[in-house]
């Protein structure tokens, strides 16, 4: 298992009731979330239900998120959560629930995802 230095604020789309236990929504447009916050070996969840219209990086941003685990995500989502220095794992259907998402994120078992911006050549 890694070693975590400080804490974890990990950000999940689910579907409801959110916690643990529950499946991760296919999208990131969902409209629950569980946070789990990872400290001193514990994790605790919150579980989050965004209002209509509100912004999920606003929820990131006010909660202290430093981890998404997500199915899916736009370019765009992935240049606003790199704007914050929030890191992106790429959980696809490998993960049943929740908690076997974080035992696999704790396990250095998932893929992080950056996007890349760079100038495109032709004939390169």
């Amino acid at each position: 298992m890694a070693t975590i230095r400080g804490e974890l604020k990990v950000f999940i789309p689910c579907y409801e009731p959110g916690g643990a236990h529950v499946e991760i929504y296919p999208h990131w447009e969902a409209n629950i979330f569980t946070i789990a916050h990872i400290s001193n070996g514990e994790i605790k969840y919150k579980t989050i239900k965004r209002n209509k219209g509100e912004l999920i990086v606003n929820i990131i941003r006010r909660e202290g998120v430093n981890i998404v685990i997500a199915k899916s995500l736009s370019t765009r989502a992935l240049e606003l959560l790199k704007n914050l220095n929030v890191k992106v794992c790429l959980c696809k259907g490998e993960c049943k629930n929740i908690e076997e998402a974080l035992i696999k994120l704790l396990h250095g078992e998932l893929y992080e995802i950056e996007l890349v911006k760079k100038p495109f050549k032709l004939n390169s």
